[in-house]
C-alpha cells in the first residue's frame, strides 16, 4: 500500500496551475484579508513547520478568530471555506462559498470558488486545494485543550480527513501571529509601560497624604484619581482601573462605582491594576501593570509568606523563559503556568 506522497514545489505548482485552469478562477480585487507583511510571515512559519496551508471554515455568524484575524463581519447562510497556501507564489487565499453569501465577502481580495451544492463544494476542495496541500493548519484543538481556538466542527474535520488532509491545530500559528509586534508597536508599548510605572508613586502619595491626615478616601476616589493621572501622563484607558481592597482582592477584576465604594483603611490589602496606551494613537500597544499594597506600618507575616511564595513562582517562570527562548526551543504557555 502506498502512503501519502509529498510533492516537490515544482510538481505542486504544476498541479495548482492545472487546477486554476480547470476551475477558471479569476482573482477578485479589494482589501486583503491579512496584510501582505503578515501573510509572508505566516507562509515562512508554515514552511518551517512543513505545513501546506491554513484553512478557515464557518456558517452563520463569524466567530471571534474570523472577525478579529480576518476582519469578517456579519453572517452567512451557507458553509464557506477560506484557504491560505504556504506557497508564496499563491498571493491570495481561495474562497469556497455559496453565491447567496456573496455580500458577506464583498470587497475582499481572493480567488473565488462558488458552489451550488454539497458535491460542488467537495469538488472545489478536492480539485483546487487538495492537489497542493496535505498537512494543514485548522482552528481545531485536540480534545478541545484550547477551547478558544477549537471552532472547526466535526463534520468539516471528517470531510477534510476523508479527502486525505492531515489536520494540525493552528494554536501555534495563532500564537506566532498574536505575539509578534512591529518595532513601532514594541516602542509604543515600552513608552506606555514607562509612563504607567510613574503612576504608582502618585497613587501611593495620594494614599499616604489622606491616611496621614486621617482623612477618608474611598476605592472609587482612588480610581478616579488614577484615571485623571493617566490623562496627565499622556495615556488613555478603555476601561476603569482595578482598585480592589479587602475581600474584593479575590475577584479577577473589580472597578468600584460611586454607589458601591468603600473607604480604604489602615490594615487593608489593596490591589491596583491599570492598562493603558499612548493617548490618541489607536494602533499603539497597551501596557498593563499591577501593584499589591499593604496599608500599614509593616506587612503581616501571613501576607509576607504568601508574597514570597508568589515571588518564587514568578522567578521560576522567568528563569524558564530565559533558558528556553534564546535557544529557539518550543515553549508552551501551560509550561510557564505549571512552573509558576
Amino acid at each position: 500500500m502506498i502512503g501519502p506522497v509529498r510533492f516537490s514545489p515544482a510538481v505542486i505548482l504544476l498541479c495548482l496551475c492545472f487546477s486554476l485552469s480547470r476551475a477558471e478562477i479569476k482573482p477578485e480585487g479589494g482589501r486583503e484579508l491579512i496584510s501582505p507583511q503578515i501573510i509572508r510571515s505566516m507562509q515562512s512559519y508554515m514552511f518551517d513547520q512543513r505545513l501546506d496551508g491554513w484553512i478557515f471554515s464557518g456558517q452563520g455568524a463569524f466567530d471571534d478568530i474570523q472577525s478579529e484575524f480576518l476582519g469578517l463581519k456579519g453572517t452567512t447562510r451557507h458553509r464557506w471555506i477560506i484557504f491560505f497556501f504556504t506557497l508564496d507564489t499563491i498571493k491570495k487565499p481561495f474562497l469556497i462559498y455559496n453565491p447567496d453569501d456573496e455580500q458577506a465577502f464583498s470587497g475582499i481580495n481572493f480567488y473565488p470558488l462558488p458552489y451550488n451544492g454539497y458535491r460542488e463544494m467537495e469538488e472545489a476542495i478536492k480539485y483546487n486545494i487538495k492537489p497542493s496541500a496535505f498537512v494543514i493548519f485548522a482552528n481545531y484543538s485536540n480534545r478541545m485543550e484550547i477551547p478558544e481556538i477549537s471552532t472547526l466542527d466535526a463534520g468539516v474535520l471528517e470531510l477534510l480527513s476523508s479527502l486525505g488532509f492531515k489536520i494540525q491545530s493552528s494554536g501555534t500559528l495563532l500564537s506566532f501571529y498574536n505575539t509578534r509586534w512591529t518595532m513601532e508597536e514594541a516602542a509604543s508599548h515600552k513608552q506606555a509601560a514607562a509612563a504607567l510605572d510613574s503612576l504608582l508613586p502618585l497613587a501611593v502619595g495620594k494614599l499616604k497624604e489622606r491616611l496621614a491626615a486621617n482623612k477618608k478616601i474611598t476605592d472609587y476616589e482612588l480610581g478616579q484619581y488614577v484615571e485623571k493621572s493617566l490623562k496627565k501622563l499622556g495615556l488613555e484607558a478603555l476601561e476603569s482601573p482595578t482598585v480592589a481592597a479587602g475581600e474584593k482582592t479575590r475577584l479577577e477584576r473589580y472597578s468600584p462605582s460611586r454607589k458601591e465604594s468603600r473607604p480604604l483603611e489602615r490594615g487593608d490589602l489593596l490591589y491596583l491594576e491599570v492598562q493603558a496606551r499612548l493617548k490618541g494613537q489607536p494602533e499603539a500597544m497597551f501596557a498593563k501593570l499591577g501593584w499589591t499594597l499593604y496599608l500599614g506600618e509593616s506587612v503581616p507575616d501571613s501576607l509576607g509568606e504568601e508574597w514570597d511564595r508568589l515571588d518564587k513562582g514568578n522567578a521560576a517562570a522567568l528563569e524558564l523563559l530565559e533558558s528556553r527562548i534564546p535557544g529557539g526551543k518550543t515553549l508552551l504557555g501551560c509550561e510557564v503556568d505549571q512552573t509558576a
